[in-house]
């Protein structure tokens, strides 16, 4: 029976993959035709534009699968552990995608969906003397994100752009599997756990157009990132354990990270954008979207 829950278990962290994903950088400028108006980046000096001209909207799918974000014990808090890097952290998020956009240069977008999460850690993150590692798992829940991208530069098909975000989900802590003794510990839904994440980042890009109807843009960016998980020190006694362990809140282990994807659009109007992201996090980003 032991052997069928560790089974299903790990069959649970096998499927989460999660920090932020960077996104092309010159996306607020990709997209210039919609379904109800078109136009090419607009100039805001223009006496004969009306000021609605200004302004679009897209919606889309946001995919983001993080395998590993690097995170650690926090270090500001008291007792030996801090510091300590758990093993993996992985956070599988799936939302929808709002962006409005300003003069083709700037967008505003948000995220609305829901995220969980999984945690393989050692035995000294929760002062777990016995066991050699632990799995801790959490319960899918409401999650959104808020930011904004701006194109900084263009000339021909090269580009910059900038971007910041913020992310947040308030789950529930629900198991604790202890890999010594094959014993799994279930919570009740008032342990509450939040997870944030903040970060800002910069790229460039290059585009490849075909007959003015479809391009491929690669990037490349480089990103930094924080990360808190504040589980509210909770404790807890396992059976046949010496004393009781503490979930201790985590923090981002590593700041600095980069990001390489590509991007395919369709008329000015459709796009869809694949991204992998290395350093502080491994994660793999998917995104796709349309002007209305």
């Amino acid at each position: 029976m032991k052997k069928l829950q560790l089974l299903v278990l790990l069959l649970l962290t096998s499927t989460g993959l999660f920090a932020l994903p960077i996104g092309n950088p010159s996306e607020a400028s990709l997209y210039t035709n919609g379904a109800f108006a078109t136009g090419a980046f607009y100039n805001p000096c223009d006496p004969s534009l009306c000021w609605i001209d200004y302004w679009s909207a897209r919606l889309g799918f946001y995919g983001d699968y993080v395998s590993n974000r690097h995170l650690q014990v926090h270090t500001s808090q008291d007792g030996l552990q801090g510091g300590d890097a758990v093993q993996t952290t992985q956070i599988a998020t799936n939302a929808g995608y709002l962006a409005l956009n300003i003069w083709d240069l700037i967008d505003i977008f948000g995220t609305l969906g829901t995220s969980t999460l999984h945690i393989q850690a050692n035995s000294s993150n929760w002062n777990d003397i016995l066991g050699a590692g632990s799995l801790l798992t959490f319960k899918t829940y409401f999650s959104w994100s808020a930011g904004a991208r701006l194109t900084l530069w263009q000339c021909g098909p090269f580009g910059l752009g900038a971007e910041g975000q913020f992310f947040q989900t308030n789950t529930k802590i629900g198991s604790y599997f202890e890999s010594s003794s094959g014993e799994i510990t279930y919570f009740v839904d008032d342990n509450e756990a939040v997870y944030r994440d903040w970060q800002a980042g910069i790229g460039a890009i290059w585009r490849f157009s075909f007959y003015d109807c479809a391009a491929l843009i690669p990037y490349i960016g480089v990103k930094w990132g924080w990360a808190h998980l504040s589980m509210n020190h909770l404790s807890f006694t396992t059976t046949g354990a010496i004393g009781p362990l503490t979930l201790n809140n985590l923090e981002a282990q590593k700041l600095w990270g980069y990001a390489v994807g590509m991007t395919f659009t369709l008329g000015k109007m459709i796009g869809v954008t694949a991204e992998g992201r290395f350093g502080d996090e491994k994660a793999l980003y998917i995104n796709g979207q349309f002007r209305f």
